[in-house]
């Protein structure tokens, strides 16, 4: 063996890469874009918004009317990580369910007097419930700052419910809809631009070329067979998820479907055109991170975004899996229509549009 031999083949090794930017760039600028962004996550508290509903009647005297619900609404103070938010009922109801609040704490009618009487008085905590972690958060927050109020907890008839979801709602049953999402969008990216590249290096677009086939034809053949093999996985992933997984879904198997359809047409054209960038297949895989890693970590995937920096925010706002996650989770856990998910739904049209348009001008440079 020859110790000279070994420092020529890294000597030529260490030069290739150092003359390839993207491996470079992959090696020093995308860790440091990762970490950058976990960092901001990790950092962050989440804030939870909690409304307060006092219905509370009061006892009353023969010289006043007394609520002892005054001086608990009077105690609530806000935190880092809950804000207190007092409204009636009807406008809690509201804000619960467009997300505006993530649980609403509510004083019966009878409160003062079943104290007064030595009853337990009862309060009910109405939480949103598709984020089953999220909700067990804002639980203790809720107990930790509203039961400590009173003097004898023990007295409280402390009633839990839940909007969505509920006691026996997991964190797979949450994170179903984006594994989904995920996976079709990253799987169908790797699948079609590695193919794509590998049609390129084989010379197919030069006898296509030389066919009567036109620019638009081939366009239009690509998309429609990398389409129709992607769809097919993106169709095993969910039934599977679904059926074998059996995750609770509450809403219908073909508004999923849809959306999958929508999403997937927009990641096969994204692989096209980012295989007009590479030279071989592991440049084709050097692009993967810096397009998939950030929308796994900013689209709602792990961490809420409304808990994140508003910069990470903005961001989050432009990525395509971001409203594919929203549209999946308010069908699958909320059991909600099109109508309902039809903002998420325009900006997937959207982005696959934009993406077809810049496939098809990545074939024709190509050709």
């Amino acid at each position: 063996m020859s110790i000279r031999r070994i420092f020529a083949v890294a000597k030529r090794i260490i030069r290739q890469f150092i003359h390839d930017r993207r491996t470079v760039a992959l090696i020093v600028i995308v860790p440091l874009l990762v970490l950058s962004i976990l960092g901001a996550l990790l950092k962050t508290t989440p804030s939870y918004e909690v409304g307060f509903v006092n219905q509370d009647e009061g006892v009353t005297t023969p010289l006043s009317t007394q609520k002892i619900s005054s001086a608990i609404e009077e105690s609530l103070k806000d935190t880092e990580n809950l804000k207190w938010h007092k409204i009636n009922l009807e406008k809690a109801k509201s804000d619960l369910e467009d997300g505006t609040l993530d649980a609403y704490v509510l004083l019966g009618k009878s409160f003062s007097k079943d104290i007064s009487e030595r009853k337990s008085p009862l309060v009910i905590v109405k939480l949103e419930g598709s984020d089953p972690n999220a909700s067990q958060q804002v639980l203790g927050l809720v107990n930790q700052n509203l039961l400590s109020s009173f003097s004898d907890q023990k007295l409280v008839d402390l009633k839990v419910d839940y909007l969505y979801g509920g006691e026996k709602f997991t964190s797979l049953d949450y994170f179903a809809p984006v594994f989904i999402a995920f996976f079709a969008f990253f799987f169908v990216i790797m699948l079609t631009s590695v193919s794509f590249l590998r049609e390129r290096s084989q010379g197919t677009f030069e006898r296509l070329f030389a066919s009567p086939v036109n620019n638009a034809e081939i366009v239009g053949g690509y998309f429609l067979g990398f389409s129709i093999f992607a769809l097919i996985q993106s169709l095993i992933v969910l039934l599977y998820t679904i059926y074998v997984l059996d995750v609770h879904f509450l809403g219908s198997l073909w508004f999923v479907f849809l959306i999958e359809l929508i999403l997937v047409v927009g990641a096969v054209n994204l692989g096209i055109f980012l295989s007009a960038f590479a030279r071989n297949e592991l440049q084709v895989v050097q692009f993967l991170p810096v397009i998939i890693v950030p929308q796994a970590l900013i689209s709602g995937f792990i961490f809420p975004i409304k808990s994140m920096p508003v910069i990470l925010q903005w961001l989050s706002y432009a990525m395509p899996l971001t409203y594919a996650n929203n549209a999946l989770r308010d069908i699958m856990i909320k059991g909600k229509d099109l109508a309902s998910v039809s903002f998420d739904i325009y900006i997937l049209i959207a982005f696959a549009f934009l993406m077809i348009l810049l496939a098809a001008f990545s074939i024709r440079k190509g050709i």
